[in-house]
């Protein structure tokens, strides 16, 4: 055989293998044959596993500073990105390098349910963990892999021993951590006239009671006002310190899904529960709709308080024996450090008073919110219509408020450091680098994620993002994505579905 029939015959192999050899690599790699997959975004050019940020409206466009660095812009939130899974894989270690201009939260989560769009947030900064971290003066800190301790007077050699001798509740605050300990509420006193709330309120509310050697005993009042079009309906459930409902109720008002403005009849739905131990139980009446109004609240319990917020209603519409009652002035207790208040009618435009402090409600569907206060708070509300949000607990008497939580550092801003002497979060180790990025590790268990698409979903968030704020500039998105190697029968059988893939279509 001759040198060019040899070179003829080696260069038809070559040709011949050179595509099959290619797609191979590209199947090898599209399988994620080893179980190793590292995926990068840039923000210059495109990648094959990871989407660009969504939507369009809340980023900037890509842009590039003088050091050659790439990156968006996030404005507003919330900012969504996906990551393609050639295959299940275990674990997804997400790396966020970024640049925070002026928010004091800022954090990134995976759905868990599609249906109704949830995300398990995580942190990536949190301005006042930071602080602590850097205020070594009045401040020390045990690290146990992603749970940090800091204490202003150190008592506990680690966080093992903080937990086994816990400080009283008013001394801890915490941050994405949840401490193992049940409420258990000390000098227990029961009063006898119970709770009476006979003001409107208006959709979902949460409250929390303590009950000891008695019943559960409730009754509330319930209508549905149809001022909007749209079912509407109310659940209540009451849930133990186990987080186990002991009871559910739907109940549904009228079959008027229209706007029509007519009233249902009130509903006195009467609620026992008996022989229930002593602790916390919540209570959560859950609507879709502000159409939905409580009326009347009644318990025999001593202790009754709401959940960050209330939504008073109005004070026309309805007429009966407490109507007097419901057309004067709200007083409410809070211990929440921040009050904000929204109204969105013009007969809720009033001035509020907040110990000493003038919250003037002078616009619509706008919020006002008091400036940082430590103290124990009196609300004012002199027209109601308003809806009053806190991150802590509100009453309508001061005898019946308690705080069963811990205080919470969620909104990333200050505390109130003369009370708190331990701070213990769940926070990753973020890592400096040059020109003021930042660096940021988390990590997903794939199977607690929604992946029926062969994706996982992940989130964005700014959540005390102002107009006017710079926000988050983002530069790099990092995924190294790892699980079980495939055998040879797993990519036989995955190459012979592909190729049913191509057949069908």
């Amino acid at each position: 055989m001759g040198i060019k029939k040899i070179l003829f015959i080696t260069l038809r192999l070559i040709f011949f293998l050179l595509p099959i050899a290619l797609a191979l690599r590209l199947l090898y790699k599209d399988f994620v044959v080893s179980g190793q997959l590292t995926a990068e975004y840039d923000f210059k050019t495109p990648s094959p596993f990871i989407s660009v940020l969504r939507p369009q409206s809340r980023v900037s466009e890509i842009s590039h500073n003088d050091s050659g660095d790439y990156f968006q812009t996030i404005h507003d939130e919330p900012v969504y990105f996906d990551i393609r899974m050639p295959r299940m894989l275990d674990t997804a270690k997400v790396s966020i390098v970024y640049k925070n201009i002026d928010q004091r939260i800022f954090e990134a989560g995976a759905m868990t349910n599609k249906d109704q769009w949830i995300f398990d947030l995580k942190p990536v900064e949190n301005n006042i963990i930071d602080y602590l971290f850097q205020d070594k003066l009045r401040w020390t800190m045990i690290r146990d892999q992603d749970v940090v301790l800091f204490q202003r007077n150190k008592k506990f050699q680690s966080i093992k021993d903080f937990l086994e001798n816990l400080p009283a509740n008013e001394k801890i605050a915490t941050y994405n951590y949840a401490i193992p300990k049940d409420y258990v509420m000390k000098n227990y006193i029961a009063r006898q006239n119970g709770v009476t709330i006979n003001k409107t309120l208006r959709g979902t509310h949460r409250m929390y009671t303590y009950i000891k050697n008695e019943p559960i005993d409730m009754e509330i009042w319930i209508q549905d006002v149809n001022r909007h079009a749209g079912d509407d309906y109310a659940s209540i459930d009451i849930i133990n310190k186990d987080s186990e409902s002991i009871y559910s109720n739907f109940i549904k008002l009228d079959n008027d899904a229209q706007s029509s403005l007519t009233m249902s009849e009130v509903r006195e739905e009467h609620i026992v529960v008996d022989n229930v131990p002593e602790g916390l139980y919540k209570i959560e009446i859950t609507s879709p709709s502000d159409d939905i109004f409580i009326r009347r609240i009644a318990a025999n319990c001593s202790y009754l308080v709401f959940i960050n917020k209330v939504y008073l209603g109005d004070n026309v519409g309805y007429s009966d024996e407490f109507i007097q009652e419901r057309m004067e002035p709200t007083l409410l207790h809070t211990n929440g450090k921040n009050i904000s208040a929204i109204t969105t009618h013009v007969e809720g435009l009033q001035t509020l008073l907040v110990n000493n402090i003038v919250l003037n409600i002078d616009d619509t569907h706008k919020e006002f919110i008091t400036q940082v206060n430590f103290k124990f708070k009196k609300i004012i509300v002199p027209r109601n219509d308003i809806t009053i949000e806190t991150k802590g607990m509100i009453s309508f008497s001061d005898n019946n408020f308690f705080n069963p939580e811990f205080a919470t550092l969620s909104d990333g801003s200050e505390f109130d450091m003369d009370a708190i002497s331990y701070v213990i979060a769940k926070y990753g180790d973020g890592k400096e680098l040059d020109n003021d990025w930042r660096e940021a590790k988390l990590v997903f268990n794939s199977s607690k994620y929604y992946t029926g698409d062969s994706m996982l979903h992940f989130v964005l968030s700014l959540p005390y993002i102002k107009t006017g704020d710079t926000g988050v500039l983002i530069s790099h998105i990092t995924v190294e994505m790892s699980g079980s190697p495939l055998s040879s029968q797993s990519i036989f059988t995955l190459i012979k579905n592909k190729i049913k893939e191509y057949i069908v279509l």
